[in-house]
């Protein structure tokens, strides 16, 4: 079971999709299905520096999990690509894409420009879903015919509808600073709280595994001389408590009984034969 300052050091610049896949790669059927799929996909490094996998079939099994593809399990957030679709990432923004340009002056974007590591998967249909990710944020960009990915493409950015608004504009806004030279890249963000809770489930869930009691894993998360306290107050209230229940008469003391016990069933009022009087 790891130390909090292990899973500190591993987690201190996770986003959402790094803790869904520190989750998932610990559950029993997603390795169950991981081994059952058969087959290895190798990625490329384009010239720019991004890297592409081209999908050459889908798999269903690995599409319930959220993903294009299976990630080995025994691979950390930091130490492997995790292939999400779309509808499984939270910052995501949908593009129009062309690279024949016939106006010199049309503004483009080249995937170089985007300072950060990129990660592209083209999926059987041949869009190309394209995750920056960095500093412990991720945004993705779905591209709709950007077909060769280290040429300019002019985007046209989609909006289904105001509801999304506020989302796409976060994203594009990070896009921005991504892509611009004169915009400072913001750094990780603060643990947060949500940040906290989720190690300590995982946590939990590592010492779960390795099969420790609750008191170890209260101790690996909170520490020994925290649980002792906490035990020694529990200890006190339940002795108060029981000094009291002791204090009582036995005849009074609750008798605990089975469920399918006579004495526990309940007992339906008598209801007169129809037609007699009261």
């Amino acid at each position: 079971m790891r130390t909090p300052e292990q899973c500190d050091r591993a987690c201190q610049i996770f986003d959402l999709n790094d803790w869904g896949w520190e989750f998932l790669r610990r559950n029993e059927s997603y390795k169950s299905d991981w081994r059952a799929t058969p087959g290895c996909m190798h990625a490329v490094a384009l010239s720019d520096g991004t890297v592409l996998l081209r999908m050459r079939r889908r798999y269903p099994r690995a599409e319930k999990w959220g993903l294009f593809a299976f990630a080995n399990p025994s691979r950390t957030a930091h130490e492997g690509f995790v292939l999400w679709l779309p509808k499984a990432l939270r910052r995501t923004i949908r593009a129009h894409c062309t690279t024949r340009i016939a106006d010199p002056l049309t503004q483009v974007v080249r995937l170089a420009s985007f300072r950060t590591e990129r990660v592209a998967v083209t999926g059987v249909d041949g869009v190309s879903v394209i995750t920056m990710k960095g500093n412990g944020s991720t945004t993705s960009l779905v591209a709709h015919g950007w077909s060769v990915l280290t040429r300019p493409a002019r985007v046209t950015f989609e909006l289904d509808g105001f509801d999304e608004l506020n989302a796409r504009i976060d994203c594009l806004q990070m896009l921005q600073k991504l892509a611009d030279p004169a915009s400072t890249i913001p750094d990780a963000p603060l643990p947060s709280a949500v940040d906290t809770r989720l190690r300590q489930a995982l946590l939990a869930l590592d010492g779960s595994l390795a099969g420790a009691t609750y008191r170890q894993i209260a101790i690996t998360i909170f520490g020994d001389e925290r649980v002792r306290r906490a035990i020694a107050t529990c200890c006190a209230d339940l002795s108060l408590v029981g000094c009291r229940f002791l204090t009582l008469p036995f005849s009074t003391l609750p008798r605990f009984r089975p469920l399918d016990h006579p004495a526990r069933r309940r007992r339906l009022p008598d209801i007169a034969p129809a037609g007699r009087g009261r």
